[in-house]
């Protein structure tokens, strides 16, 4: 009986992920909560930080994910965020769904920050848990999923989610769909999670 070859295995590579967002929005938390499973209300201001963790176990191909979380300063964006953004392969734009100047910021400050890197975008709000339920629209500071999706829209995002970092809800979708940006694969919506826009 002839012997069969092994198949090779996958070739693996890294992938850089950048978080761009206005200040207390929840990017840090995301990744805290996210990679350690940890979540704190005490807020600091980030300088810029990195992560480095495994790429998700359904994806052999990813071998590790590095995370770069970019502080808000006028200073410390000045500095950091054009070599963060030549290097990473795909941005996550993040805002509070409790704080409507904070999607705002990303129609004026972050999305034409990075729109000349021509890089994959997601486009995600965070603090889930504290938007009240049946949020009339025209509210002063809540943000609809209607309004998040509308403004992924304009800015050519390729998926639109939701999230806490509180209860998780959502995270792991946040990180499968940033992944899937970043290897120009088409994102996957699961029922109640997130909105494909391509």
């Amino acid at each position: 009986m002839a012997r069969t070859k092994p198949q090779p295995k996958p070739q693996s590579k890294p992938l850089s992920i950048i978080f761009l967002g206005s200040a207390k929005t929840g990017k840090t938390n995301i990744l805290t909560s996210h990679l350690f499973n940890v979540y704190t209300s005490f807020y600091a201001p980030t300088f810029d930080q990195v992560f480095l963790g495994p790429g998700p176990p359904s994806r052999p191909d990813i071998s590790r994910i590095t995370y770069l979380d970019v502080g808000t300063s006028s200073d410390v964006v000045e500095r950091y965020y054009e070599p963060r953004l030549s290097i990473s392969d795909v941005v996550v734009l993040v805002f509070s769904l409790v704080d409507r100047g904070s999607l705002k910021e990303v129609l004026e400050r972050w999305w034409p920050m990075a729109k000349p890197y021509r890089k994959p975008v997601i486009l995600v709000g965070t603090k889930k848990d504290l938007r009240s339920e049946n949020v009339p629209i025209g509210t002063a500071e809540e943000v609809l999923e209607l309004e998040g999706t509308r403004v992924a829209q304009e800015i050519g995002a390729v998926w639109y989610g939701e999230c806490s970092a509180v209860t998780e809800e959502g995270l792991s979708d946040v990180v499968e769909n940033a992944v899937r940006a970043g290897l120009g694969e088409r994102p996957v919506v699961r029922k109640r999670v997130g909105i494909a826009l391509v």
